[in-house]
């Protein structure tokens, strides 16, 4: 089967390149008022008073695509998150101290009561969520190890999938890509580390 490509750049909203911190006021190191000024290409918020630069960047987050045979866990988010009620990969944000394999296995135990060990990375996209977020997320392969299947944290409901759908509504047109690509059953990976994959997990199946 003829392999599918797949997309690494989403848009939710029509972006104009501005970045949405720079309508901070206010310093975060003294308090100073903050007003634009022209740094290198861009107009950014910089200090009055201690000349701090404050710089918007992109979140770094994670996507965990856990699998078990023909199937894939989806979660359905609670009302009251951003998109509430529509479904997507279990995933979330990276800690300051954390790499994204601690992550994707935090993420995976927090909102599907599963211990999981990475098997590879399917894809990484930059997605550009609202004029206040966006995210360059990195997509990982995963089999679950441990634990009890149960929605948590940002879900209120975790089910698995077949692989070939008919799939339920979903949040991102990441996931609804990625699930796509899975569904030729033609999905390469690059392979991590096995000493870093499972984080000291056992093994097991689905629960």
């Amino acid at each position: 089967m003829e392999r599918q490509a797949r997309r690494q750049v989403f848009h939710a909203y029509d972006c104009d390149g501005k970045a949405g911190g720079d309508a901070i006021q206010f310093c975060p190191r003294c308090g100073g008022k903050c007003r634009r000024e022209r740094l290198g290409d861009r107009l950014r918020p910089q200090c009055r008073e201690c000349r701090y630069v404050h710089y918007t960047n992109p979140a770094p987050g994670v996507a965990v695509v856990l699998s078990e045979g023909d199937h894939v866990l989806l979660g359905r988010r609670v009302a009251t998150a951003a998109l509430g009620n529509l479904w997507g990969f279990p995933a979330g944000f990276i800690e300051f101290d954390e790499d994204f394999l601690s992550a994707a296995r935090r993420e995976a135990k927090e909102e599907t009561g599963l211990e999981i060990a990475v098997t590879g990375i399917l894809n990484v996209t930059f997605n550009y969520l609202s004029e206040r977020l966006h995210a360059l997320v990195v997509a990982v392969a995963a089999r679950p190890v441990g634990g009890t299947l149960t929605a948590g944290d940002d879900l209120s409901e975790v089910r698995w999938i077949p692989m070939a759908g008919p799939f339920p509504p979903l949040a991102y047109e990441a996931d609804a890509e990625l699930l796509r690509v899975l569904a030729s059953g033609t999905v390469p990976w690059l392979p991590v580390d096995p000493r870093y994959s499972a984080g000291g997990a056992t093994s097991g199946g689905r629960t």
